[in-house]
């Protein structure tokens, strides 16, 4: 009997590339919103800075600059949030789409597998079946010599 030979397999190396691309574009968007999380937390780090260093005797004037510049920091780190949360929703997208691809092609390589079940089974039963004639026809022969002497 011939060898295996899986007729979907080009289809399945498509699959698997796509899921590789699926995969990198994944890695770029954790690394996105990785980084868009590690710039909020550095802004959140340089406020909680900027309020520890106030002078707790400035004028009122020192004070109205200090409150001023407070609020330009908390704006950014809000504006920082909402980066992360949409780095964060397209990271998500991304592992959606990276899970699709992967159940694609498990599921062409359960067929491949299963295919490739049914073939050695049928290799092994046409082995089985080859042994058996084999085995008649020695039984046969046997039978006729020993019916000649």
């Amino acid at each position: 009997m011939e060898k295996f030979k899986f007729r979907l397999e080009r289809v399945l190396d498509v699959k698997r590339i796509r899921e590789k691309e699926k995969q990198r574009e994944w890695v770029v968007a954790r690394m996105e919103r990785e980084e868009r999380q590690r710039e909020e937390h550095e802004l959140k780090l340089d406020h909680q800075a900027f309020n520890n260093r106030r002078k707790t005797n400035a004028s009122i004037g020192e004070m109205k600059i200090e409150a001023e510049l407070s609020r330009g920091i908390r704006f950014k780190i809000r504006k920082q949030a909402i980066k992360v949360a949409q780095a964060t929703l397209l990271e998500d997208q991304a592992n959606q789409r990276l899970l699709e691809a992967m159940k694609e092609r498990k599921v062409l390589d359960n067929l491949r597998d299963r295919k490739q079940e049914e073939h050695r089974i049928e290799e092994n039963r046409q082995e089985q079946k080859s042994i058996d004639e084999v085995a008649s026809r020695r039984y046969i022969d046997t039978l006729h010599k020993g019916s000649r002497s």
